[in-house]
């Protein structure tokens, strides 16, 4: 399947309506009278011809596309009926995650380092996270289940990964 390139919608004027028109995906936007302030983007209450930016303006205006449905988790029974197919380390993987909450990338990059075991609660605090772009922290806590779980796997090296 070849490879799909976003293109920057094309925004010019219809001569025999002066309308200004954009093509998004093969078919053309009417956005009101050419070179009128409503039919530009708008950025901090100003219009704007900033080409990069008129993708963000054009969004609403495309119709026919449809969110997909939410993903839901996989049943307890199907995650049950693996567990005898599956190493003892890929079961404590699968495990953490049903406890935790955390995506199989933060499990797999878990480090005795990153781990803070002071407490009664431990706090796993990955090294780079898929939010982390935003300045956002993320903080994974440990429960008595999970702590049982990882004990058989903690590492003396503080930068040996666990799994």
């Amino acid at each position: 399947m070849p490879a799909t390139r976003s293109r920057i919608p094309s925004y010019r004027h219809h001569k025999r309506s002066g309308q200004a028109v954009a093509t998004i995906a093969g078919r053309d936007r009417y956005l009101g009278k050419f070179n009128n302030a409503d039919s530009y983007y708008r950025k901090d209450g100003k219009p704007t011809k900033e080409p990069v930016n008129i993708r963000l303006a054009l969004r609403p205006l495309r119709r026919g596309f449809r969110e997909s449905q939410p993903v839901r988790p996989v049943p307890d029974e199907c995650v049950d009926a693996i567990e005898k197919f599956v190493s003892r380390q890929v079961r404590a993987m699968v495990q953490l995650q049903r406890l935790t909450g955390m995506g199989s990338g933060e499990v797999c990059a878990m480090r005795t380092g990153d781990l803070d075991m002071s407490g009664p609660v431990w706090c796993y605090v990955p090294a780079s996270h898929k939010t982390e772009h935003h300045g956002r922290e993320r903080r994974v806590y440990l429960g008595p289940e999970a702590q049982a779980i990882l004990r058989g796997w903690l590492r003396a090296d503080p930068a040996a990964y666990l799994f």
